[in-house]
């Protein structure tokens, strides 16, 4: 995936790609289904920036 994704961005000459993690943010309906599904990993609130991994993901360790 991800190697077809980099010959997208080349073939398509993006100067600029910009990745962030998807982040389940406290009072929107996909935080509580992450909680729900007890798969929220931590409640360290500074770590809640789409740049570091706060849920498990589902089928991945």
């Amino acid at each position: 995936m991800f190697q077809r994704l980099a010959h997208w961005i080349e073939g398509n000459r993006l100067e600029c790609a910009t990745f962030h993690i998807l982040t389940p943010y406290p009072g929107t309906p996909f935080f509580r289904q992450m909680e729900s599904e007890r798969r929220i990993l931590h409640r360290d609130w500074d770590k809640y920036d789409t740049a570091h991994v706060v849920f498990e993901p589902k089928h991945s360790t």
